[in-house]
């Protein structure tokens, strides 16, 4: 898909508070040296129109252009503020297009990332993690006026992309530790510049190939939702009963693990519930799913994911027996579907 002289290799749109956003992903040809890149664009339904042209009323003259999505020049790892390292996680370390997702809620952009940071001999396919980034979207001059440019002539201003910031020491740049008694907290370090979020690392979330997705559902702890995450796993079963003692495991088998996080006050992960259940694998800062779900077709057998899934919430009207016996419709509570692409054998789709 190329749209002014960007050629896409996976586009996805939401809406942020009432504004559509389209973020799109771009690959470079064969042989380049370029990374993979992600843009995004809004639809400006708040720039005034200019009466004197036909037709600038219209939606399809409100876009703005495409902007490349910013990144934080560092790296944190999700429940462990205290560790923050300087590392620019750019969309370069994607390893295949689409292995991301993005949605909105209070207030934030979310972009969910599936990426393999380490070097390309030791790349495999167990060797994803799970990468997020939060932005606003204030209206700020653009750098070349975009679309919106008044009947004077003047830039405008548009929505724009902006790392989220956070509270840190503004002398140690740190957010737990001060550099002295005098150090004070702020938006801001002593020369101003802004402190924003950085990458957040979930590395208990290890998709393989990088196919998941998210999505925000409630939960039973009063004004807190639940990130569900929707990975593609492998699951050991268990032997036999009647197995003998050195008898091999049986073949592992392709499941989806869900991974239900509590959120916490600030928008991210609650990991309270889950410090008991780190380390349960064998290697360090990892968890087990809530639920391995393995697909099996009734003739075909096991199916696996051959493409990143998607996941949205709905609820259905149910029939109940009410008051002499009149027949009442309830709303069941907010349940959760999963689309994908899957394969049952190699080279076979469906």
């Amino acid at each position: 898909m190329a749209i002014d002289n960007l050629t896409f290799k996976h586009v996805d749109s939401f809406s942020h508070e009432g504004t559509v956003v389209v973020f799109g992903e771009t690959w470079p040809e064969a042989g380049a040296s370029e990374p993979s890149k992600l843009w995004y664009r809004v639809l400006d339904l708040a720039q005034t129109a200019d009466q004197d042209q036909p037709g600038s009323w219209e939606d399809a003259t409100r876009w703005t252009r495409w902007f490349e999505v910013p990144f934080p020049p560092e790296l944190r790892a999700a429940g462990m503020s205290l560790l923050t390292i300087k590392q620019q996680v750019n969309h370069g370390y994607a390893r295949a297009p689409g292995c991301w997702k993005v949605l909105s809620s209070g207030g934030f952009i979310y972009l969910f990332r599936a990426l393999d940071l380490l070097p390309p001999e030791k790349q495999d396919v167990h060797s994803w993690r799970v990468y997020a980034n939060r932005f606003t979207l204030p209206r700020e001059i653009s750098p070349d006026g975009g679309n919106s440019k008044g009947t004077s002539g003047e830039a405008m201003t548009v929505p724009q992309l902006r790392l989220a910031r956070e509270a840190r020491y503004r002398r140690s740049g740190q957010r737990e530790t001060p550099q002295s008694s005098i150090d004070s907290q702020g938006t801001r370090d002593m020369t101003g510049d802004a402190f924003v979020e950085p990458t957040l690392e979930f590395s208990m979330l290890r998709p393989l190939n990088g196919f998941f997705t998210v999505t925000l559902t409630p939960s039973n702890v009063p004004g807190r939702d639940r990130w569900q995450f929707f990975c593609k796993e492998t699951f050991q079963p268990e032997s036999e009963p009647d197995a003998e003692a050195d008898a091999p495991l049986p073949p592992l088998r392709p499941a989806i693990g869900c991974y239900s996080l509590l959120r916490d006050d600030d928008g991210w992960v609650d990991l309270t519930d889950k410090f008991d259940l780190l380390n349960t694998r064998d290697d360090l800062f990892s968890i087990l799913p809530d639920v391995a779900a393995v697909l099996v077709h009734p003739t075909l057998g096991d199916l696996e994911l051959a493409s990143r899934p998607d996941a949205l919430t709905f609820r259905l009207q149910e029939q109940a027996g009410g008051l002499n016996d009149n027949e009442e419709r309830a709303v069941s509570p907010e349940r959760v579907m999963i689309s994908a692409l899957v394969s049952w054998r190699p080279g076979s789709q469906g």
